[in-house]
């Protein structure tokens, strides 16, 4: 019976689940981006995506096209979804809604950006916690989500090493450049732009930052043979993307 009960420290994780997506689902909003608001959008993409296909297949993308008070309708639900989500942590009802919709949210968003970005997809694998009715159920659920966290550094790191990128000295600055000429060429007198011209004119302080980044993602391969580093290793994963963000403006 222990095992059905419901502590308070899953019932202030799934609250603060739910106040990371109605934070996503207000800052969207302003930026124009809920489904209400794309539902105009002129260029869609599917590609070579068999998640995106079966989800166009469904017919709702067609559906909200056709009648964008739809779009408008699942906004208003999801956003409503994590309010009632956040003041009833156990309702199933709010937890499915938001499932749902949050998932759907984010396959129309990639197709009308007409490019898959990875924005969404850390707090998309964190919803099965909202599910979780049982401590037993939760914790389990903790732990796949460590596993994964950890699998995700790690590949990277991996992924970086068997491609011998680390080996190549110019790596950074050509990444630097690619990433930021957009903004290099609209702001170029900008702080942020002299920096980032700096670094790619000096390859040789560039490259050691790429090195440190893989690094870093290397470093997680601890946790799957101890906890005891989980500390430091959550710092690490926060200043990392902390980092990636304002080197990279990699969100």
């Amino acid at each position: 019976m222990a095992h059905n009960k419901v502590i308070p420290e899953q019932r202030q994780v799934q609250r603060l689940l739910y106040s990371w997506l109605l934070l996503i689902g207000v800052l969207r909003a302003w930026e124009g981006l809920l489904l209400g608001q794309l539902a105009d959008g002129p260029l869609l993409h599917v590609g070579a995506d068999n998640a995106l296909w079966l989800y166009w297949l469904s017919g709702w993308p067609h559906l909200m096209q056709q009648y964008p008070l739809l779009g408008w309708l699942l906004d208003f639900s999801w956003l409503g979804a994590m309010v009632c989500g956040w003041h009833w942590p156990r309702s199933r009802w709010a937890a499915v809604i938001v499932s749902f919709l949050t998932v759907h949210y984010y396959l129309y968003y990639i197709s009308v950006a007409t490019h898959h970005e990875h924005t969404l997809l850390g707090i998309i694998f964190c919803l099965p916690l909202l599910w979780a009715a049982s401590i037993k159920r939760f914790v389990l659920l903790l732990v796949w989500l460590r596993y994964y966290v950890l699998w995700v550094m790690v590949s990277a790191a991996g992924w970086k090493i068997y491609r011998g990128s680390w080996l190549l000295p110019h790596q950074m600055a050509e990444i630097l450049t690619t990433q930021h000429l957009s903004y290099l060429v609209q702001y170029p007198d900008a702080l942020f732009s002299r920096f980032i011209h700096w670094l790619i004119a000096h390859p040789s302080c560039a490259h050691p930052l790429w090195c440190l980044g893989w690094m870093i993602e290397g470093s997680f391969v601890l946790g799957f043979f101890t906890r005891r580093w989980d500390h430091w290793l959550g710092l690490l994963f926060l200043g990392f993307f902390v980092a990636d963000y304002a080197l990279m403006g990699i969100n």
